[in-house]
């Protein structure tokens, strides 16, 4: 395998694509010529590198054959490299793996309520409010039907969470004291492919459920001799595992939100009347619907917030760009990582800079999908404060970390905006009205 140590483009680029589509860790061309990514470069730079600054780190060895391949398929011959003489390449020293948190959903507000509420209910109200929605989906209905459970949810005081059953592992159950789980059957009574793994788990080794209440709400199609069989399966093995049934089964034919509604309306309040010491009061159950009562329309016909889904936790290599103006510096850090798969890449810097270097520079987001948290990761333009490393990689991949491309890097992942900004100043409307006259 070549090893590049360098890696250059002279004038008459004619910006083509070639490079780009063969090595776009390396190369990206613009409409005026092609350049060398400022993340790959000692010096940080964003240009055709003419001065000839060597590649960072390994890349150049692990790059080495594609990089030839891009400079070799150049129509015009335009892109040169360097090889390494000596053929030695240093390793990136790892540090120590550490934990990577996802950033926490915003605490729910205290429940307040209404006048006449009686001393009873408020007791219910007090401690721990969390009730888990697990899904098992495989074409998304359950999925959506979760999230819709989980908004209409705190109406009862409680605090939600969503969980993809892709990844879970069924001993958590065993600290939960509210359940809930939608799941469709797929095929001739089989488990939706997210539930598979968790279905053999459970039945290989299952915990004891003798502090869980749960419901089950079951989709099907009456078209299959199996109708609702998934469903079934999983309300007959948490029963049998000491876990008591709030409310009974729901089953849902293919027009699965009338019947689904009729579950989550009765289902909910049954679940919100469960105390911190994991008691069913069941004598306030009217009292809790009064509470909860209210226009759900809106939620039934999607307009939902929806809320943050668990995934299984991913082991990866991080590799995050740095740049040190000052010294005129640049290279990765390399760090081995436990991490949440719905964490977002904003979690994993923010960790990064709390607890190994503070001087990690990036900009932050407010978890909407903030335009100047952009950053590349593995090739991909993203924005740091939305994208789920799950989404992003396997279990024991490779997450790196780079600046925005097409930007001068200011220091590690923050780019000048400065383009940006003034080509969106100049923006202006496609579609104009000519001023009324008379």
């Amino acid at each position: 395998m070549a090893s590049v140590a360098k890696v250059w483009i002279d004038e008459d680029c004619i910006t083509c694509d070639a490079c780009q589509d063969i090595c776009p860790e390396v190369f990206e061309v613009t409409d005026e010529s092609s350049y060398i990514l400022a993340a790959v470069r000692t010096d940080g730079a964003f240009d055709r590198n003419v001065g000839g600054a060597p590649l960072v780190g390994t890349l150049g060895a692990e790059l080495g054959d594609i990089i030839i391949e891009a400079a070799e398929a150049c129509p015009v011959e335009v892109i040169k490299y360097e090889l390494v003489t000596d053929g030695a390449a240093e390793a990136v020293a790892e540090a120590a793996p550490v934990e990577v948190e996802a950033a926490a959903p915003a605490a729910a507000a205290a429940v307040a309520p209404a006048a006449g509420v009686s001393d009873a209910l408020n007791a219910v109200f007090a401690g721990d409010r969390s009730i888990n929605i697990l899904f098992g989906s495989q074409t998304g209905n359950a999925a959506g039907l979760a999230e819709k459970t989980a908004k209409l949810a705190s109406n009862y005081g409680l605090e939600p969470n969503i969980v993809d059953m892709d990844g879970f592992d069924p001993a958590r159950l065993a600290t939960m004291k509210r359940v809930m789980i939608i799941t469709s059957t797929w095929g001739e009574g089989e488990m939706p492919d997210n539930a598979d793994g968790m279905w053999n788990a459970i039945n290989a080794n299952g915990p004891a459920l003798g502090n869980v209440h749960f419901s089950v709400c079951a989709i099907g199609d009456t078209a299959y001799d199996e109708f609702c069989k998934a469903g079934h399966d999983w309300n007959n093995k948490l029963a049998a595992l000491g876990g008591t049934e709030a409310y009974p089964i729901q089953e849902c034919d293919v027009d699965f939100e009338p019947p689904w509604k009729i579950w989550v309306e009765q289902a909910l309040p049954m679940l919100a009347c469960v105390d911190e010491s994991g008691t069913l009061q069941v004598e306030l159950l009217e009292e809790m619907m009064a509470y909860g009562a209210g226009d759900d329309d809106d939620v039934v016909e999607g307009d939902f917030a929806p809320g943050i889904i668990e995934k299984a936790d991913l082991t990866i290599t991080l590799e995050v760009f740095r740049y040190c103006p000052q010294a005129g510096e640049s290279g990765w850090d390399t760090l081995t990582c436990a991490v949440p798969g719905h964490a977002t890449v904003q979690d994993l810097l923010i960790t990064m800079q709390r607890d190994l270097d503070g001087s990690l520079a990036f900009r932050r987001g407010g978890a909407a999908g903030t335009p100047t948290t952009g950053v590349r990761v593995n090739g991909r333009i993203v924005l740091a404060d939305c994208a789920q490393i799950g989404d992003l990689t396997q279990d024991g991949g490779r997450v790196r970390i780079e600046p925005l491309p097409g930007h001068p890097v200011v220091r590690d992942l923050v780019v000048d905006t400065a383009r940006y900004e003034g080509h969106r100043s100049r923006a202006e409307p496609w579609m104009r009205t000519d001023p009324r006259e008379g």
